[in-house]
């Protein structure tokens, strides 16, 4: 019986790694525009592919999303913030490592989950309008967990 054994040096994984990260801030470059091409006065039948195309990801609510020139973004204020700050940071991040240390990220993700907390219960309980604003700031947050989460650690912990 033949025994083989693969090396993989983690050297090479590293460079996968890299380029992975790489790729990724490139899509969410190409997302990020996306998400704006309903603002152009370009063709319908092109916005409405691109609204179908995010409408598996967010719900669009008109009232909820962005509005620039009458033209509503493709997706709602909080995702727009998590899309723009995840795409931001992860360029941050991958020139940089630690842009923060890990007592402001649990800051950063505290903050994040009271933001969201704060929007749902104000909707739920009493009759004041969270703003899209708001909404947006919460979606930031939320990116930059995403973001550091994927590269200032490398998805470890420690």
């Amino acid at each position: 019986m033949i025994k083989t054994e693969f090396y993989v040096s983690p050297i090479f994984i590293q460079k996968i790694e890299t380029n992975l990260k790489k790729f990724l801030v490139f899509i969410f470059f190409i997302i990020n525009i996306f998400i704006f091409i309903p603002i152009l006065n370009i063709d319908n039948g092109f916005r409405s592919i691109v609204y179908y195309l995010f409408s598996f990801v967010c719900h669009q609510s008109a009232e909820l999303s962005f509005w620039i020139n009458g033209n509503k973004l493709a997706v709602c204020s909080r995702c727009t913030g998590i899309y723009q700050s995840f795409l931001i940071f992860s360029i941050l991040f991958t020139l940089k490592k630690t842009i923060f240390k890990r007592e402001v990220f649990f800051i950063i993700f505290s903050l994040s989950v009271g933001f969201f907390l704060i929007s749902k219960i104000v909707r739920i309980y009493f009759p004041l309008e969270i703003t899209n604003f708001f909404r947006w700031l919460s979606g930031v947050l939320i990116g930059i967990i995403f973001s550091y989460s994927i590269y200032a650690n490398g998805g470890k912990s420690g």
